[in-house]
Protein backbone atom coordinates (compact mmCIF):
# COMPACT_ATOMS: atom_id res chain seq x y z
CA UNK A 1 0.00 0.00 0.00
CA UNK A 2 1.38 3.56 -1.01
CA UNK A 3 1.65 6.00 1.76
CA UNK A 4 0.31 9.27 1.60
CA UNK A 5 3.79 11.58 0.20
CA UNK A 6 2.95 15.30 0.33
CA UNK A 7 5.57 17.15 -1.71
CA UNK A 8 4.26 14.10 -4.17
CA UNK A 9 0.93 15.79 -3.93
CA UNK A 10 1.76 19.40 -3.99
CA UNK A 11 3.47 18.88 -7.09
CA UNK A 12 -0.12 16.96 -8.51
CA UNK A 13 -1.53 20.28 -7.12
CA UNK A 14 0.85 22.83 -9.05
CA UNK A 15 0.73 20.04 -12.33
CA UNK A 16 -3.37 20.57 -12.20
CA UNK A 17 -3.21 24.22 -12.27
CA UNK A 18 -0.44 24.09 -14.84
CA UNK A 19 -2.60 22.03 -17.24
CA UNK A 20 -6.43 24.28 -16.17
CA UNK A 21 -4.72 27.31 -17.35
CA UNK A 22 -3.68 25.15 -20.26
CA UNK A 23 -6.94 23.79 -20.98
CA UNK A 24 -9.01 26.95 -19.97
CA UNK A 25 -6.90 28.93 -22.26
CA UNK A 26 -7.33 26.89 -25.46
CA UNK A 27 -11.00 26.77 -25.05
CA UNK A 28 -10.96 30.94 -25.26
CA UNK A 29 -10.89 31.36 -21.48
CA UNK A 30 -8.44 33.84 -19.88
CA UNK A 31 -7.37 31.91 -16.88
CA UNK A 32 -5.46 33.60 -13.51
CA UNK A 33 -4.51 32.61 -9.72
CA UNK A 34 -7.40 32.80 -7.70
CA UNK A 35 -6.07 30.99 -4.19
CA UNK A 36 -3.64 33.50 -3.12
CA UNK A 37 -3.98 36.39 -1.10
CA UNK A 38 -2.13 39.98 -1.13
CA UNK A 39 0.77 38.78 0.14
CA UNK A 40 1.66 35.46 -1.69
CA UNK A 41 -0.31 33.04 1.13
CA UNK A 42 -2.51 30.27 0.22
CA UNK A 43 -6.13 30.96 0.84
CA UNK A 44 -7.50 27.86 1.20
CA UNK A 45 -11.43 29.70 1.10
CA UNK A 46 -10.45 29.98 -2.51
CA UNK A 47 -10.86 27.64 -5.36
CA UNK A 48 -7.17 27.50 -7.67
CA UNK A 49 -8.20 29.04 -10.48
CA UNK A 50 -10.75 31.29 -12.05
CA UNK A 51 -11.30 31.67 -15.59
CA UNK A 52 -12.97 34.51 -17.55
CA UNK A 53 -14.38 33.63 -21.21
CA UNK A 54 -14.74 37.42 -22.91
CA UNK A 55 -16.85 36.00 -25.56
CA UNK A 56 -19.64 34.84 -23.22
CA UNK A 57 -19.08 37.51 -20.65
CA UNK A 58 -19.01 34.66 -18.08
CA UNK A 59 -16.51 33.93 -15.26
CA UNK A 60 -16.07 30.47 -13.91
CA UNK A 61 -14.37 29.30 -10.87
CA UNK A 62 -12.18 25.87 -10.89
CA UNK A 63 -11.11 23.12 -8.33
CA UNK A 64 -7.74 21.44 -10.39
CA UNK A 65 -6.16 18.28 -9.61
CA UNK A 66 -4.23 15.48 -11.63
CA UNK A 67 -5.03 11.77 -10.41
CA UNK A 68 -1.99 9.52 -10.94
CA UNK A 69 -2.80 6.11 -12.76
CA UNK A 70 -2.98 4.00 -10.58
CA UNK A 71 -5.74 6.49 -8.86
CA UNK A 72 -7.44 6.99 -12.17
CA UNK A 73 -8.57 3.32 -12.50
CA UNK A 74 -11.08 3.53 -10.38
CA UNK A 75 -13.27 6.35 -11.54
CA UNK A 76 -15.08 3.68 -13.59
CA UNK A 77 -18.24 3.96 -11.61
CA UNK A 78 -17.93 7.23 -10.38
CA UNK A 79 -15.61 10.04 -10.08
CA UNK A 80 -14.92 10.60 -6.34
CA UNK A 81 -14.08 14.37 -5.02
CA UNK A 82 -13.04 14.80 -0.87
CA UNK A 83 -16.21 16.28 0.86
CA UNK A 84 -13.51 18.73 2.57
CA UNK A 85 -13.94 20.33 -0.78
CA UNK A 86 -17.57 22.01 -0.42
CA UNK A 87 -16.45 25.15 0.53
CA UNK A 88 -15.75 25.70 -2.89
CA UNK A 89 -19.30 23.85 -4.24
CA UNK A 90 -21.14 26.01 -1.87
CA UNK A 91 -19.71 29.02 -2.56
CA UNK A 92 -19.84 28.33 -6.59
CA UNK A 93 -22.84 25.93 -7.22
CA UNK A 94 -23.68 27.83 -10.50
CA UNK A 95 -20.69 28.49 -11.97
CA UNK A 96 -17.60 25.89 -10.68
CA UNK A 97 -16.00 23.17 -11.89
CA UNK A 98 -13.92 20.73 -10.57
CA UNK A 99 -10.62 19.85 -13.06
CA UNK A 100 -9.44 16.57 -12.79
CA UNK A 101 -6.42 15.42 -15.47
CA UNK A 102 -4.90 12.00 -15.41
CA UNK A 103 -1.16 11.94 -14.88
CA UNK A 104 -0.40 11.16 -18.09
CA UNK A 105 -2.20 14.02 -19.44
CA UNK A 106 -4.49 11.79 -22.10
CA UNK A 107 -7.71 12.68 -20.48
CA UNK A 108 -9.58 15.34 -18.43
CA UNK A 109 -12.73 15.15 -16.42
CA UNK A 110 -15.04 18.23 -15.91
CA UNK A 111 -17.54 18.00 -13.28
CA UNK A 112 -19.83 20.94 -12.46
CA UNK A 113 -20.16 21.65 -8.70
CA UNK A 114 -23.85 22.06 -8.51
CA UNK A 115 -23.97 17.57 -8.42
CA UNK A 116 -21.72 17.92 -5.55
CA UNK A 117 -23.69 20.16 -3.44
CA UNK A 118 -27.05 17.92 -4.85
CA UNK A 119 -25.59 14.89 -3.12
CA UNK A 120 -24.51 16.23 -0.18
CA UNK A 121 -27.82 18.17 0.39
CA UNK A 122 -30.09 14.73 -0.41
CA UNK A 123 -27.26 12.40 1.37
CA UNK A 124 -27.03 14.08 4.41
CA UNK A 125 -24.65 12.36 6.79
CA UNK A 126 -25.89 8.80 5.03
CA UNK A 127 -23.04 7.20 3.22
CA UNK A 128 -22.29 4.15 0.90
CA UNK A 129 -19.72 2.36 2.61
CA UNK A 130 -16.42 0.86 0.54
CA UNK A 131 -14.34 -1.81 1.42
CA UNK A 132 -14.38 -3.21 4.83
CA UNK A 133 -16.29 0.41 6.00
CA UNK A 134 -20.09 -0.34 6.63
CA UNK A 135 -23.20 1.73 4.74
CA UNK A 136 -24.79 3.61 6.92
CA UNK A 137 -28.45 2.11 7.93
CA UNK A 138 -30.60 4.96 6.72
CA UNK A 139 -28.61 5.09 3.21
CA UNK A 140 -31.02 5.98 0.06
CA UNK A 141 -29.86 6.49 -3.48
CA UNK A 142 -30.86 9.57 -4.25
CA UNK A 143 -32.38 9.81 -8.30
CA UNK A 144 -29.51 12.04 -9.96
CA UNK A 145 -27.23 9.10 -8.30
CA UNK A 146 -24.88 11.75 -6.72
CA UNK A 147 -24.07 10.06 -3.32
CA UNK A 148 -21.62 9.84 -0.06
CA UNK A 149 -19.03 7.45 -0.11
CA UNK A 150 -17.04 6.46 2.75
CA UNK A 151 -13.31 4.29 2.90
CA UNK A 152 -9.95 3.73 4.63
CA UNK A 153 -7.64 6.13 2.70
CA UNK A 154 -3.92 6.68 3.21
CA UNK A 155 -3.76 10.59 4.48
CA UNK A 156 -0.54 12.95 6.01
CA UNK A 157 0.10 11.05 9.13
CA UNK A 158 -1.93 7.59 8.79
CA UNK A 159 -4.34 5.18 6.95
CA UNK A 160 -8.00 6.71 7.90
CA UNK A 161 -11.61 7.39 7.18
CA UNK A 162 -12.49 9.55 4.62
CA UNK A 163 -15.67 10.69 3.19
CA UNK A 164 -16.03 11.93 -0.95
CA UNK A 165 -19.05 12.72 -2.76
CA UNK A 166 -18.85 10.07 -5.64
CA UNK A 167 -20.43 11.43 -9.54
CA UNK A 168 -21.60 9.09 -11.86
CA UNK A 169 -20.07 9.52 -15.14
CA UNK A 170 -23.12 10.19 -17.08
CA UNK A 171 -22.75 13.32 -15.43
CA UNK A 172 -18.88 14.29 -16.02
CA UNK A 173 -17.77 16.28 -18.80
CA UNK A 174 -14.73 13.62 -20.63
CA UNK A 175 -12.15 14.90 -23.09
CA UNK A 176 -9.62 12.63 -24.38
CA UNK A 177 -6.04 13.96 -25.39
CA UNK A 178 -7.22 17.41 -24.94
CA UNK A 179 -3.37 18.71 -24.64
CA UNK A 180 -3.12 17.67 -28.40
CA UNK A 181 -1.84 20.56 -30.68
Amino acid sequence: MAKFNLSRSNAFDEKGKKLAFKFFSKRGGLPSINDKDDNDNHDYSKTDIKVFFPEKNITIFVEAEVKSERNWEFISSGVDIPIRKIKYALKHEKNGLFFMVKNDELEVLLIPMKLFTMAFNDCGDDYIGQGSVLTSTNFSMPEHGCHRVRKFCNTVNRRGIEDFIRIPLRHVYRYYNPFKE
